[in-house]
């Protein structure tokens, strides 16, 4: 009788353990979709929502912006291929850390925008001076910016206004317009995140 109930609990113990199975990442479409790595799962539904880090020099191919990150999260399983969305950029903290110098100003924005189609994210932004700003022009720079990084939003899709981020396109054309109120050292979008 006991060596049938252990034969028995065996097979329940069988029954509820699954063979795990191995499932290949892929970055979002505007990377074209290449292998990223790869995740171990008993069930494919437990996959979706997890988030994956990785360097943009390993999407692109370009080791100078090694100091970029993406946070990808898986959205969507096709048999044994997750298939992923950008859920948030960030910039590392050492980078930032060296662009502060003494005698300069430094804005810390944090604005909420939309995009062209209908999703929104938090930009968080560091604008960085020449020299000591006073108040006013502070004032100036930062209700310009925000007016431009809404309308720029509005302009782009997602996936677009993280790859102009990327490219350092949008901060490029931002720094050219807000020199008319003040020079800029530094204009970084440090980081992004999507929201649900």
């Amino acid at each position: 009788m006991k060596i049938y109930r252990n034969k028995v609990k065996k097979m329940v113990k069988a029954l509820k353990t699954k063979k795990k199975e191995w499932y290949t990442i892929h970055a979002p479409k505007v990377f074209n979709e290449i292998e990223i790595g790869e995740t171990l799962a008993d069930d494919p539904n437990k996959i979706i929502g997890r988030s994956i880090y990785t360097n943009i020099s390993n999407l692109i191919g370009d080791f100078t912006k090694d100091y970029m990150k993406l946070r990808l999260k898986i959205n969507e399983i096709k048999d044994h291929d997750a298939y992923t969305i950008i859920d948030s950029f960030m910039l590392a903290t050492p980078y930032l850390l060296r662009l502060i110098r003494r005698r300069t100003s430094k804005l810390d924005i944090v604005e909420k925008v939309e995009t062209k189609d209908n999703k929104k994210l938090v930009v968080k932004t560091w604008l960085i001076t020449f020299r000591k700003t006073q108040a006013p022009k502070r004032t100036k720079l930062r209700k310009f910016f925000v007016t431009e990084i809404k309308k720029i939003a509005k302009e782009n899709t997602y996936d677009a206004l993280i790859l102009n981020i990327i490219t350092g396109k949008i901060q490029k054309d931002l720094m050219n317009k807000m020199k008319v109120i003040y020079p800029l050292r530094h204009l970084e979008i440090r980081n992004t995140k999507l929201l649900k």
